[in-house]
């Protein structure tokens, strides 16, 4: 399980998946009946996005072991 607080500080969420898009990091919500593509953070570039994505999975890798895994979105 993998809980991500947003960008803008304004939602906590629990996501199936991580994608970059562009300048955006987005998070898909699902279940049997539905899905939802949420942005989590905006950077100044795909590039840093990308940065962003991997201190995520890092974050996963050291947690392996936990039930559920916490990540806050840096502002930059």
């Amino acid at each position: 399980m993998l809980w991500i607080y947003t960008q803008d500080q304004q939602k906590l969420i629990k996501v199936n998946e991580v994608t970059v898009k562009g300048k955006k990091i987005v998070g898909v919500v699902r279940n049997s009946t539905y899905e939802e593509n949420i942005d989590l953070g905006k950077y100044e570039s795909n590039i840093r996005a990308s940065e962003v994505l991997h201190k995520i999975f890092l974050e996963i890798r050291e947690c392996s072991s936990a039930v559920s895994v916490e990540f806050a979105m840096p502002e930059k």
